[in-house]
């Protein structure tokens, strides 16, 4: 093969890599824009110690953004207090010790208490999860509706607002 053929031959690839191929199309970040410094897919983490798992968290997708992780379809199982405790939500953003939980909020507890809201927040320091807005209560046929709810999960108690409830009294005979 001549070096004539070569170049001939050279040019016809990489002419037809020029017409047949399109460029990547790049989209720049805005520079406002967060990056994710770190992202995980499909996870589950326990927390184990030498008397068993103490908290299990699995969720989609996390993602690390400055100094919150954003958090999608997220469960959360709490065995460390007297009582195991579930909670669950779409959303939820975790900063500075407090965890913000959105959409299709759900708390279960082994007890049969259960909280359902479309938004809650959960403080590590002071184990209150308060819910602004409104949320249904339920405790096996017992039923409360109202807004505002703070609840002391070491504690047991719970205030709210513009309370409507469903109480069954049992007689002791």
């Amino acid at each position: 093969m001549s070096i004539n053929s070569f170049f001939i031959t050279l040019s016809i690839v990489l002419a037809s890599i020029f017409l047949f191929f399109k460029p990547l199309d790049i989209k720049t970040i805005p520079e406002d824009e967060p990056i994710a410094q770190l992202q995980i897919s499909d996870f589950t983490v326990y927390r184990v110690f030498l008397d068993g798992v103490k908290s299990i968290i699995s969720a989609d997708i996390a993602e690390l953004i400055d100094d919150t992780y954003k958090i999608d379809n997220i469960t959360v199982l709490d065995r460390s207090r007297e009582h195991v405790e579930q909670m669950r939500a779409d959303r939820a953003e975790y900063s500075d010790g407090v965890v913000t939980l959105e959409q299709q909020v759900v708390y279960l507890r082994d007890d049969e208490l259960k909280f359902e809201s479309s938004r809650a927040s959960w403080s590590e320091k002071s184990s209150v999860i308060r819910v602004d807005g409104a949320f249904v209560l339920s405790r096996g046929e017992d039923k409360m509706r109202g807004t505002d709810l703070l609840y002391d999960t070491e504690l047991g108690k719970y205030s709210a607002k513009k309370v409507n409830g469903t109480y069954e009294i049992k007689e002791k005979i």
